[in-house]
């Protein structure tokens, strides 16, 4: 069954909902926010999507750190840490915290490039979690939480 496309639909959300019918993580992905806050732009100029000047490419961990690094608050960082260890089928929660904690930045635009999180989160669950590792890598420059100590080993001979 195909799925009802409306007609004049938002560009945007014709590309998304193209891409996610070839893959079947779509049950996973919700575009309700997305449907709510182009209503909301339409009415109210905000920072929140400027469709003129689409952000360049970035990962989300770099937007999270922009966050994280525009204050004195340690719960960017909390945040950012707990969504690394969550499941994909409770990352909408998070994810929507910490974007709208972001957009909320008034005195800093904080840009955060949709495509690439929707990519990210296509391959957030596989065992060896390269993108979790990405976005560590990113936010901290490691590839691991920076609070792991690193054991060296030494064999005796």
């Amino acid at each position: 069954m195909q799925p009802f496309i409306p007609q004049n639909l938002d560009p945007i959300a014709l590309g998304i909902l193209n891409v996610l019918t070839q893959h079947s993580e779509s049950n996973y992905i919700i575009l309700g926010e997305y449907f709510a806050l182009k209503h909301y732009l339409d009415y109210r100029d905000t920072n929140y999507h400027d469709q003129k000047k689409e952000p360049a490419p970035r990962n989300f961990a770099q937007s999270c750190l922009d966050l994280h690094n525009s204050g004195d608050s340690k719960g960017p960082e909390r945040r950012f840490r707990s969504l690394l260890d969550t499941d994909l089928v409770d990352i909408q929660s998070p994810i929507t915290a910490l974007v709208r904690q972001i957009k909320s930045k008034k005195d800093r635009k904080i840009e955060v490039y949709y495509p690439e999180l929707i990519a990210d989160l296509r391959n957030w669950d596989p065992p060896d979690q390269f993108i979790q590792d990405k976005w560590a890598k990113t936010f901290w420059g490691v590839a691991s939480s920076p609070d792991i100590p690193v054991e060296e080993t030494e064999e005796e001979v």
